[in-house]
């Protein structure tokens, strides 16, 4: 099993959230993609998009803890697909108030191994 180990907001998801904080505006996840490519991680943060789409995911609701920390769910499943891949990238969408979608938070898989699926 890969492990999930590079996690980060894009800069672009920084971005979004000052402007939903100067605008009072909440945030809206929108959309969740898998990816069958990979970046160094180091790059992962200019991501604008999941390396090689593959699907787009379900994204169930978010759970918010006591601790102030969010789950956000996201279901996989590879019904439907002609063929299988190599999942390296989850990406995470969220909502631009002035039009479109922006990769929010994106997860890539250790280098060496991903999810067959």
């Amino acid at each position: 099993m890969a492990s999930w180990n590079n996690v980060t907001k894009t800069e672009q998801g920084l971005a979004l959230e000052q402007k939903l904080l100067t605008q009072e505006k909440p945030l809206r996840l929108v959309s969740a993609r898998s990816g069958a490519g990979k970046v160094n991680p180091t790059q992962l943060v200019k991501q604008t998009a999941v390396s090689d789409p593959k699907q787009t995911l379900e994204l169930r609701p978010v759970y918010l803890s006591e601790e102030n920390t969010a789950t956000i769910p996201v279901m996989l499943s590879n019904a439907g697909l002609a063929e299988g891949y190599t999942l390296y990238q989850v990406g995470i969408y969220a909502e631009d108030p002035d039009g479109g979608e922006v990769l929010y938070i994106i997860a890539q898989t250790d280098i060496i191994s991903g999810e067959s699926v």
